[in-house]
């Protein structure tokens, strides 16, 4: 899913290899030979491939490694397709998040998220290794159970149905600003009648769409769009800040940064799902380990890292830019204002983040959010399709063959009707539940917290120790790291660690809940 990131991308919508590096427009695309799975880790570290994709067994420069072509399969494209998954609407919510932390715990929250990602993505490739099977539905039902399966695609299925309607209040937010700086109608300015005009068109033409492979070069500028964006809030926040003290009252302390200020204690674990779910990559893992020449555990070691280093390190710029430029939090029901100076959980929504680079920002992030909708609803369409219609049988030789062979013909299709009526009732009980409520911190906090915990944390912990509970002295596969995630004692830190982050996730959906 495009983490959301609100944004969900990758491996619930495919089934192939192929149509995956199609969705990553280039960025990640299958190498030969990078589909033999398990069975080849041994020929490929005999070959010389970990230190030479193309088999040469010659070790590239560090200049050409860094600089040079970005080959099929390599490291490189592999970092920018998981960092790129995660990259979404939420990482607009982290400004909020960092104005209401103080910035020295909220940039610890950051680093602890980022832990936390990072070793749930080292148990779930070696989760991979382990049971030879390349999808994390698969992988997760070979290690726990048929019933593990049906959890996974729920909870997928309602993060990306919620992420429909979050993404619409997410535009609605900020459309009146964007509609003032272009001269657009007031049927522009967000209400009802904006989510209607935006199912209409062009959600509802771009979601009717059997396939996503369409959408794969619009996905590529879609992601640049949104590094642009944080690096235009990052490029003015000196000035916006200046600004902010100058005309702010009551006046900002001058190290009010230093400090939380949190209107209560909600904030706390509200605050925590959201960078949760800025995190959220996972489900684009199983599809970049495919497609990485010579997955090794050393090979993929360094695209996990790489890629979460990646992740924190664009987070924290953008978070404390974007907290620097607009001060203190925004309380709860507060709508910001040419009068009052505050951080809104939407960053695009500040009346002071104004000028051509707040125009070109928001247009980005429509751009990127009308995209984001017909993937979420890709997603969860395909979900009930396969669950409630598609025949028994027709999946079982469905599975078998993509095992055997991933050939892309064996996707099972529902009737017209059926694909049209779906699209049309998730479609469109999404945007009205975006009309209805538009409380973006309790969405993200069932979203981040409830949904994203379990498939990001709980699932890849549970399955690990099943799996490894039989393999403490010597696993039977290959494995990435020696002690952490593999070792007995390793795996009891990292699940612990995953239960912390999951329980404080929980915690903050079961809030979200009660404040509906």
């Amino acid at each position: 899913p495009p983490s959301p990131t609100l944004f969900v991308v990758s491996s619930p919508f495919a089934s192939t290899p192929s149509s995956s590096s199609e969705r990553l427009a280039g960025m990640a695309t299958s190498a030969e030979g990078s589909s033999a799975g398990v069975g080849a880790i041994d020929v490929h570290l005999g070959s010389g491939s970990a230190a030479s994709p193309d088999g040469m067994g010659l070790r590239r420069s560090v200049v050409d490694r860094t600089l040079g072509p970005m080959r099929a399969g390599s490291q490189r494209g592999s970092v920018l397709a998981l960092a790129c998954t995660a990259f979404g609407c939420g990482m607009l919510t982290l400004p909020w998040v960092l104005a209401n932390f103080g910035l020295p715990m909220g940039i610890a929250l950051l680093t602890f998220g980022a832990v936390c990602n990072f070793y749930s993505l080292r148990l779930l490739v070696n989760l991979a290794y382990a049971t030879r099977h390349d999808q994390y539905s698969s992988a997760v039902q070979a290690a726990i159970g048929p019933k593990t399966a049906w959890v996974l695609d729920g909870m997928l299925g309602v993060y990306a149905w919620g992420n429909i309607a979050a993404l619409m209040v997410f535009l609605s937010g900020f459309a009146p600003m964007l509609a003032d700086a272009l001269s657009l109608p007031d049927c522009f300015r967000g209400g009802w009648r904006f989510i209607l005009i935006i199912f209409c068109f062009p959600s509802l033409p771009l979601s009717l769409a059997r396939s996503l492979s369409a959408l794969r070069y619009p996905m590529l500028v879609s992601v640049l769009g949104l590094v642009s964006l944080g690096f235009i809030i990052a490029a003015r926040s000196g000035q916006r800040s200046s600004e902010m003290r100058q005309a702010a009252d009551p006046a900002i302390d001058q190290d009010w940064w230093i400090h939380p200020h949190m209107d209560s204690w909600e904030a706390v674990p509200q605050g925590i799902a959201m960078i949760i779910n800025a995190y959220n990559c996972h489900m684009s893992l199983f599809t970049t380990k495919q497609e990485l020449a010579a997955p090794t555990p050393e090979r993929m070691g360094k695209v996990l890292l790489r890629a979460t280093i990646v992740q924190w390190a664009f987070y924290v710029v953008l978070a404390v830019a974007g907290a620097l430029s607009f001060g203190y939090p925004c309380l709860p029901g507060t709508t910001p204002s040419e009068e009052i100076w505050c951080t809104p959980t939407n960053v695009l929504a500040s009346r002071h983040f104004t000028g051509p680079d707040a125009t070109i920002s928001r247009a980005l992030m429509t751009y990127t959010i009308l995209l984001g909708i017909p993937i979420n609803l890709h997603c969860i369409r395909s979900i009930v399709e396969r669950r409630c219609f598609a025949p028994t049988q027709s999946q079982e030789e469905l599975q078998q063959q993509l095992r055997d062979d991933h050939q892309p013909g064996a996707q099972w299709q529902s009737s017209l009707q059926v694909h049209v009526l779906l699209t049309v009732g998730l479609l469109g009980s999404a945007a009205l539940l975006a009309v209805v409520y538009s409380n973006i911190t309790n969405l993200l906090g069932i979203l981040g917290g409830g949904c994203a915990s379990t498939f990001m944390f709980m699932l890849p912990a549970i399955a690990t120790t099943v799996i490894r509970s039989s393999q403490w002295k010597e696993p039977s596969s290959p494995v990435l790291g020696r002690v952490v995630g593999v070792s007995k004692a390793g795996v009891i830190a990292v699940v612990i660690l995953l239960a912390i982050a999951s329980s404080i996730g929980y915690f903050a959906a079961c809030i979200a809940v009660v404040n509906l």
